[in-house]
């Protein structure tokens, strides 16, 4: 599963299309936030999802690595054979990250887009780019 975290930085198009920005972008800022607002049993789970997705991002795209991800990502019940999405919201625990539940990249963006987007400016403004 891909997922693509963006934020409308319009006037910085040219200097965040570098693959060494898009490196920061996805495993320094984007990656690092978003494990917890993911649903997770243990501390590694998404760790791992996530680790293994940084290494293979492109583009800005974050890869989601794991079959159960996709229906942990929409929060809805999947049954039968080939499982299909019913009606039905996902509890989600939250022992591990108080703040897990559905649509990751959209409830990081709501809550943290101005900080990551400091993060990022800050970063540029550093010589990096």
């Amino acid at each position: 599963m891909k997922i693509d975290v963006q934020i409308n930085l319009k006037q910085l198009k040219d200097r965040v299309a570098s693959k060494q920005v898009q490196d920061f972008w996805i495993n320094g800022i984007v990656i690092p936030r978003m494990k917890k607002y993911m649903p997770a049993r243990d501390k590694q789970e998404p760790e791992k999802q996530l680790v293994l997705g940084g290494a293979s991002h492109k583009n800005g795209l974050v890869t989601v690595k794991g079959s159960q991800m996709q229906y942990l990502y929409y929060g809805k019940l999947m049954v039968g054979k080939p499982k299909k999405a019913i009606d039905k919201d996902l509890r989600y625990t939250t022992t591990i990250n108080r703040q897990a539940g559905p649509f990751w990249d959209r409830r990081l963006v709501q809550h943290e887009h101005e900080q990551m987007e400091k993060e990022l400016l800050s970063y540029l403004e550093r010589g990096n780019r």
